[in-house]
């Protein structure tokens, strides 16, 4: 069943060129800031040419987005239907913001 608000989501999806990776602490030390690149990653292929930034959001006790890096490419990561993200350079640090709680 569609809601009301699915056509809606799809051209915010259209539009966005960042993605959000979540991060553990020595993943996101050893990897995103480390190796200049994230793997693993579920994405559509359509989305694969617009994505133009990946942005870190740190789990817990963080909780908040904390670096954005700018995409050099995207490449299939082995045989698992995932996608590889290269940097192209250094991610650099901004300004946390942090994911409100649902008042459910």
């Amino acid at each position: 069943m569609r809601t009301r608000s699915e056509p809606l989501r799809r051209e915010r999806r259209k539009a966005c060129d960042t993605i959000i990776v979540p991060a553990r602490p020595e993943g996101f030390e050893e990897t995103f800031i480390g190796e200049n690149q994230w793997y693993a990653i579920r994405l559509g292929k359509a989305r694969l040419e617009q994505i133009e930034y990946i942005c870190a959001y740190q789990v817990s006790p963080i909780s908040a987005v904390t670096h954005i890096a700018k995409v050099k490419e995207i490449v299939p990561y082995k045989d698992t239907g995932k996608f590889l993200v290269k940097f192209e350079g250094k991610a650099e640090e901004i300004k946390s913001i942090p994911i409100k709680e649902s008042k459910n």
